[in-house]
């Protein structure tokens, strides 16, 4: 893919959760996760933002595209369960949240890693979780 534009929309056609967000569903929602909050870090063209609100979750979607407001927005028709942040999220501060997504965003941090990370386990609730995806070789 030569660019974002391109990336996105090939991306909203797929239509559906990533692998990572279904494992974590399967594995964990139905006994585990007590609340509706959710901060999706690095959101892109929201597939994970739109399983999530159509379960009822109160989503944050960050991601550091101005391109992606729009393209949330449109998709979501304005509900009031989704707020879009358009920033670094390694420097945005974080609310109290029940998960904390990151499907292979964190490899675009460059500078501020520790800092992401400790606000990331000061604002998962109490049994919460943080749900990521790391790129590396399979042995």
């Amino acid at each position: 893919m030569k660019n974002s534009t391109e990336y996105y929309q090939n991306s909203i056609n797929v239509n559906k959760p990533s692998l990572l967000l279904s494992r974590f569903f399967k594995l964990k929602f139905t006994k585990k996760l007590k609340g509706n909050t959710v901060v999706e870090l690095g959101c892109g063209a929201g597939n994970d933002t739109m399983f999530l609100l159509d379960k009822g979750f109160k989503v944050t979607a960050i991601d550091n595209n101005p391109q992606v407001k729009d393209i949330l927005l449109k998709r979501a028709e304005n509900n009031k369960n989704l707020e879009v942040i358009i920033d670094d999220f390694s420097k945005v501060q974080l609310n109290k949240t029940d998960l904390i997504l990151a499907n292979f965003s964190l490899f675009f941090v460059k500078n501020g890693f520790d800092t992401l990370l400790k606000n990331v386990l000061k604002n998962i609730n109490k049994e919460g979780f943080f749900c990521r995806k790391l790129p590396w070789k399979r042995r």
